[in-house]
């Protein structure tokens, strides 16, 4: 979890972002926005009013994203994603994949 400190909204919030690891660059969205004031930095936890709430749903998050980014790489599919399915997967909204190509099929015998 991250507080993405570079560019505060119109309120003075900014974003909470999950980071993803395992090799990517990827940084999924929450929907939670905070004053810097009300995030703790260091724990990667909100202290703000209602924090514990929304640490909660945070750690939902994180759960359900780091359960599915397992189960793509246990299938193999991890690795073979592009970043648009990659993101789509992790956030729960999978995208139409296209068909097996030639060469993806022939590797596989």
């Amino acid at each position: 979890m991250k507080l993405d400190t570079r560019r505060p909204l119109a309120d003075g919030t900014y974003p909470v972002q999950i980071r993803v690891g395992y090799g990517t660059n990827i940084y999924l969205a929450t929907g939670i926005y905070l004053k810097k004031e009300e995030w703790d930095e260091v724990t990667g936890l909100c202290v703000g009013p209602q924090g514990s709430r929304i640490n909660e749903v945070l750690r939902r998050m994180l759960e359900r994203i780091a359960i599915r980014a397992i189960e793509l790489r246990d299938e193999g599919a991890f690795d073979r994603m592009t970043y648009a399915e990659l993101v789509a997967e992790l956030r729960g909204r999978p995208v139409v994949r296209r068909g097996v190509t030639f060469r993806e099929y022939a590797e596989t015998i």
